[in-house]
């Protein structure tokens, strides 16, 4: 890893893409040697494509112990896909990211899950901003808690309700709350009536 930090730094960015190599080869888990190695092939001009394989490698060597750094190679991953049209299957990896991480780690999933909703806020019709919603609430709400209804539930309805769309805000909630099986008398079933009350015309 030395070595590769010190190539890149001459501008041997060849030489420092071969250390980097044998660095994460010998100990899979070395972040900053995974970052040289990218680096290193930014600076050779390899393709998006091929930066994509080494984030997926990357990413691998993370699983399953090291959810973060497992959600930020793969959402390294995403942006390049993206980056280059390939937005369906960025959106299907995504998906696929946060469910897998819905078990051990609801903040990680539920912060993919915001991430996919504000993504189609900033840049989808309104329509399909609530078919992304009720995807959403579909395949991570069951069961969900606090966190998700702050994130996720509260957020899109405070932005139908800036939109003057407080009938389908209120419909959002509710749906919500059948979802995650908010328990009568808990401070989530407080939460969502005081949301409601918020949301009345």
């Amino acid at each position: 890893l030395d070595f590769a930090r010190e190539f890149l730094a001459e501008n041997q960015p060849q030489a420092a893409a071969r250390a980097a190599r044998k660095s994460v080869n010998y100990e899979r888990r070395n972040v900053e040697a995974w970052e040289v190695l990218v680096a290193a092939n930014a600076k050779l001009g390899a393709s998006a494509s091929q930066q994509e394989t080494v984030l997926r490698e990357a990413a691998r060597a993370f699983t399953p112990k090291y959810p973060d750094l497992l959600a930020m190679y793969e959402n390294r991953v995403c942006e390049s896909l993206r980056a280059r049209g390939e937005v369906s299957l960025a959106n299907y990896e995504e998906r696929g990211l946060a469910e897998r991480l819905q078990g051990n780690r609801t903040d990680l999933a539920v912060r993919q899950a915001s991430s996919i909703l504000s993504r189609s806020i900033a840049s989808e019709p309104v329509a399909n901003q609530i078919a992304a919603y009720n995807s959403i609430l579909a395949q991570f709400g069951h069961g969900a808690g606090t966190m998700f209804f702050d994130q996720i539930v509260a957020g899109f309805a405070e932005h139908l309700a800036q939109l003057h769309m407080k009938p389908q805000a209120r419909d959002a909630v509710q749906r919500a709350a059948e979802a995650l099986e908010v328990p009568p008398g808990s401070q989530l079933a407080t939460d969502v009536d005081n949301l409601l009350k918020k949301l009345q015309d």
